[in-house]
């Protein structure tokens, strides 16, 4: 199967397709024409301008009072939080995301615990306040988005605990920048990406903070947060193109209604599946707005399922190991998928699923 598979999409890849993946996303044209554009220097006045404006855009659609732009990815953002953190911590875990926290911890030497719950288990309240009582942490560290399952944690109650047991929230907030509204007032330090929900191209991200950096020799200097704040996001050679392109996607929130359009295709699809019960990982009010998590009959295999989707020309997000291991396929909300294109793609889905 697998030898067919690649036969039939050989010489094909980048094809006209449909896609229901978390990242990176297609990109409309005016994205393109600025990323397309000459670059110019990074040290340049007008490139300080561009930043800066930039910047102003990502912190009032986030309410943060700070960001800093990095070239690299959301691992080198979260490098750069754990960089930032000292005395004991704890890190939430329940999915992929949050494994890679305790990953990121681990290589940077710090001091921590750990509170682990099955895949797709929300934490409670109660459990939180009592492993924070019964011991001594500084900071707490959390997915906001755990894509892996498409669980979204609870945000205002990380707040409220955080301010009463004075703890420094350190959230990846990935996967939900740009896709979920959010309210980064009183999260000591965030990150997020260009690549995702946004819609542009892949190779920056973001660390939000609330507070004035200083910078600090005993970090690498590609992970000083501080040097950063110091040299407006321009410490060492940035990209023209990338930032050129992340402002263009940028003003589709201010003319668009973003977070409604990606909220009501989940509201789509999950009435959809309940109509054909299809079960689906985690609850709808535990569901993320960006991406659903469907287990796949033990009949069905989720490789096999997500490449005929595939060649059908709907690229759903199942290549991952730890979908496969678990037998899962993912549907995405982050592009635009509407109407005809994404009742087709249930459609086929159903297909694929009921023979």
């Amino acid at each position: 199967m697998r030898d067919s598979f690649e036969h039939s999409v050989a010489g094909q890849f980048p094809i006209e397709m449909n896609y229901f993946i978390p990242g990176p996303v297609s990109i409309n044209d005016a994205v393109t024409d600025a990323f397309m554009k000459k670059p110019f220097p990074h040290l340049s006045p007008y490139f300080s301008i561009l930043i800066n404006e930039v910047k102003k855009k990502i912190c009032k659609l986030t309410h943060a009072k700070y960001v800093q732009i990095l070239l690299g990815t959301g691992t080198l953002a979260n490098d750069v939080v754990a960089s930032q953190l000292n005395g004991k911590g704890l890190i939430l875990v329940n999915g992929e995301f949050g494994k890679r926290l305790v990953d990121h911890a681990k290589r940077s030497s710090l001091q921590f615990d750990v509170l682990e719950k099955d895949w797709g288990t929300p934490f409670t309240p109660l459990e939180i306040t009592k492993q924070i009582e019964t011991n001594s942490y500084e900071w707490l560290w959390t997915v906001h988005c755990e894509t892996s399952t498409g669980m979204l944690q609870d945000l205002s109650f990380f707040k409220e605990v955080c301010k009463k047991y004075k703890l420094k929230l350190c959230l990846d907030s990935n996967s939900s920048i740009g896709a979920n509204e959010i309210d980064l007032t009183n999260v000591y330090l965030a990150t997020g990406v260009s690549g995702k929900a946004i819609g542009s191209y892949s190779g920056l991200s973001f660390v939000f903070h609330q507070h004035e950096v200083s910078s600090n020799s005993d970090i690498p200097r590609y992970l000083d947060l501080g040097s950063y704040f110091i040299n407006n996001s321009i410490p060492y050679t940035h990209s023209s193109n990338l930032v050129s392109a992340l402002n263009i996607a940028l003003k589709k929130y201010e003319e668009e209604a973003v977070f409604q359009h990606i909220h009501t295709q989940a509201q789509h699809v999950y009435k959809f599946f309940e109509k054909h019960n299809i079960p689906v990982l985690t609850e709808k009010h535990e569901t993320s707005n960006t991406i659903i998590t469907i287990p796949l009959p033990h009949t069905i295999n989720s490789k096999t399922f997500g490449n005929n989707m595939l060649l059908n020309g709907y690229y759903l997000h199942y290549e991952r190991e730890y979908l496969i291991q678990r037998n899962w396929v993912q549907i995405s909300f982050i592009n635009k998928n509407e109407g005809e294109v994404l009742s087709n793609m249930l459609e086929m889905f159903l297909i694929q699923y009921k023979e």
